[in-house]
């Protein structure tokens, strides 16, 4: 029960999650958009100053939902909002102040949103701390964002309506007064990440794991079991990859454990077999859902081994700095795996193309492993 309480809570988080990511993505478009049509120096070089933000922004986010693991599509509300936002920005129709004015409506949507997720992530578990820490300066800087988008209104307003400029200086005392109000929230949001032992940042891992796999057999769209699966296989591999140069490696080490930590690098191995053969499944197919059954069997005797033979072994034999260094090595490894799968995508993606233009007239179209060189 508790497990699926935790994976709902998780889903729910993820709905969160997915509505900022929607909507930073059109308020991107808003920046480019706003970029070509304000007129006024000061008024343009405030949307640059916006917009470099907002990228900065786009960057984390997408961190930190790589690092949360659990996808979500934005909620019905959210998209129909969105959508009428899309439709004032795309139509000539409208005005500069009626595009600025849902500007606004969308920073004032981000920054709700922001606020929500934040408080959940304070209260949250702490491996859900953990992945979406990176989300703390962006609500530091939506903060800030708030008078600027505010005042932006109002000198278009004036503009557009009474044909005045603003005030000399009208931004410039804005931005000291949003710099305050931000370095303010910065004090009370964007605190480090307490620090983890090696043993919370992996079972942290495993949860998100167990989440992965139940999405996958509650889903009933194929295209939506694809989706968990790539995500379940970013994260198994890079996890046995970071696994095992800063847990496995050091506790081979220990002669008392080392037997079995050459278990468990076996079980790595069957794990990336079936992971392979999954890759060339359709997901709606019998044979897709009896092997990722089998695969979770496999994946949850291995979690259910490491936790309750090694972990137990680990915390007495080795001090709580020691875990926490082992923690910061697991987490700098793991995302030098993640840059290498994304490197290797981007590669096979553009030689698959080439392969197909060449090939496909005389032998159909030619399947990538875009992962394989994890496989080995």
């Amino acid at each position: 029960m508790e497990n699926t309480v935790g994976n709902m809570q998780r889903k729910m988080m993820a709905f969160e999650l997915a509505d900022l990511l929607a909507c930073q993505r059109l308020i991107i478009d808003y920046n480019v958009y706003l970029l070509a049509n304000v007129n006024t120096p000061e008024l343009r070089e405030s949307v640059r100053e916006l917009a470099e933000e907002d990228n900065k922004n786009m960057r984390l986010l997408e961190t930190a939902l790589m690092q949360y693991g659990v996808k979500s599509e934005p909620k019905y509300l959210t998209s129909r909002m969105l959508d009428l936002c899309h439709e004032v920005l795309s139509q000539p129709k409208y005005s500069l102040l009626e595009k600025v004015g849902q500007y606004g409506v969308l920073k004032a949507l981000q920054m709700s949103g922001g606020n929500l997720c934040q408080r959940c992530i304070q209260q949250a578990d702490p491996d859900i701390r953990e992945a979406l820490a990176p989300l703390a300066p962006i609500h530091h800087v939506n903060s800030t964002q708030a008078k600027t988008v505010k005042y932006l209104h109002e000198a278009v307003g004036l503009q557009q309506i009474l044909g005045k400029a603003p005030e000399q200086g009208f931004l410039a005392g804005m931005k000291d007064l949003a710099s305050g109000i931000g370095g303010a929230m910065a004090n009370l949001v964007a605190k480090p990440a307490e620090n983890m032992s090696i043993l919370s940042v992996l079972k942290a891992e495993h949860t998100k794991v167990d989440t992965l796999f139940s999405e996958i057999e509650l889903t009933s769209l194929a295209e939506k079991k694809l989706e968990y699966f790539d995500q379940l296989y970013s994260d198994l591999i890079t996890h046995a990859v970071a696994e095992q140069k800063s847990f496995y490696e050091p506790l081979s080490r220990l002669e008392e454990l080392s037997n079995v930590i050459h278990h468990f690098i076996s079980d790595h191995a069957d794990i990336k077999e079936q992971l392979s053969a999954l890759q060339n499944l359709d997901p709606s197919t019998s044979d897709f859902r009896v092997q990722i059954a089998q695969l979770q069997r496999l994946v949850t005797r291995h979690v259910d081994e490491e936790e309750n033979v090694v972990f137990p072994q680990v915390k007495e034999r080795m001090s709580e700095s020691r875990l926490q260094e082992m923690a910061a090595d697991f987490k700098r490894e793991k995302l030098i795996a993640l840059e290498d799968i994304e490197i290797s995508l981007q590669r096979n993606s553009r030689d698959s193309e080439v392969d197909s233009t060449k090939q496909s007239s005389q032998f159909g179209p030619v399947k990538s492993d875009p992962q394989s060189k994890y496989l080995t």
